[in-house]
């Protein structure tokens, strides 16, 4: 679970003091437990959920997905109208 805010500045951010890993299972980085990709990406449910965390708060601007993988989430943004960067 995330919870976000928005600063005055128009800033959206998480809160860390609320924040649960949904990715701390010990086989999440396994590389006997991950899913084969196909190409071209395509989103997933997953990744539309992740966006609209976001989507809950602005419609548009930029989104850095840090630590984004292969970047399907940053990938749902951009298809949204986001101007999406991974890192």
């Amino acid at each position: 679970m995330c919870v976000l805010w928005r600063c005055e500045c128009g800033l959206v951010f998480a809160d860390r003091a609320k924040w649960v890993d949904p990715y701390a299972a010990s086989d999440y980085y396994d590389p006997a437990h991950q899913p084969i990709e196909s190409y071209p990406l395509r989103p997933t449910a997953t990744d539309r959920d992740r966006l609209s965390s976001v989507t809950r708060h602005v419609d548009r601007g930029r989104l850095l997905d840090y630590g984004g993988g292969l970047g399907r989430t940053a990938l749902a943004a951009h298809q949204a109208g986001f101007e999406a960067i991974v890192l």
